[in-house]
């Protein structure tokens, strides 16, 4: 994407597809790959970068917290670690995403739709 954004995933360890393999299949594999860690820790899955100044921005919008705001934005990254596109899924990776905060995250933040700049 050409443009400013407010979350970046660098994927290290491309996942067997979300849509096309199961959950039980992904941790197979996942847990069957090599140690790479000197401790004999498993492989990066990646990185996810957030964009302070935009998600200070989303959370006046949305009347949270930065700390909240950027709460969300992990679970998102994550999410695109884990080989979901909300861009070209038919609303598994938004689903998830709803899900996930329910989980975890303070009822706040839960009122918001999934991933709303």
């Amino acid at each position: 994407m050409d443009a400013p954004t407010d979350v970046l995933s660098f994927v290290h360890l491309e996942l067997p597809s979300p849509y096309t393999h199961r959950p039980a299949q992904r941790e197979t594999w996942f847990f069957s790959q090599p140690a790479t860690g000197l401790n004999g820790e498993r492989p990066l899955l990646g990185e996810v970068i957030i964009s302070t100044p935009t998600a200070r921005r989303y959370a006046e919008r949305h009347a949270l917290t930065c700390a909240e705001e950027i709460q969300r934005l992990v679970i998102h990254g994550i999410i695109h670690l884990c080989g979901y596109d909300h861009e070209t899924d038919t609303g598994q990776m938004t689903r998830l995403e709803r899900r996930l905060r329910r989980r975890f995250l303070p009822a706040a933040t839960n009122a918001l739709p999934a991933h709303q700049p």
